[in-house]
């Protein structure tokens, strides 16, 4: 049905792309954070409240960095595979 030209995209792209969206949510997540503490009560639910955000914060991007380092972004992925099955798969015999 589609024909790609044989374009290969390397891996290592989604990596960058992955790293681009962990600048902006780190980004964002200060300017919560400094808003919270900036324009909130000063109490020690305040306090609870930005520790939870930051512990959880944390703890997912621990976790997610731990999944990206278990693959091999050498690679790349070759779009007219990746177009065939997509077609076959979708489209049945069309």
């Amino acid at each position: 049905m589609f024909e790609f030209p044989s374009i290969t995209i390397p891996l290592s792209f989604l990596l960058i792309l992955y790293g681009a969206f962990m600048v902006f949510f780190v980004i964002y997540s200060f300017f919560n954070v400094y808003h919270l503490v900036r324009y909130g009560l000063n109490n020690i639910s305040l306090r609870a409240l930005v520790l939870i955000f930051l512990s959880g914060t944390f703890i997912l991007l621990l976790l997610s960095a731990l999944q990206m380092m278990q693959y091999d972004w050498s690679g790349a992925v070759n779009l007219n595979k990746a177009s065939s099955s997509l077609n076959t798969n979708l489209f049945g015999g069309l």
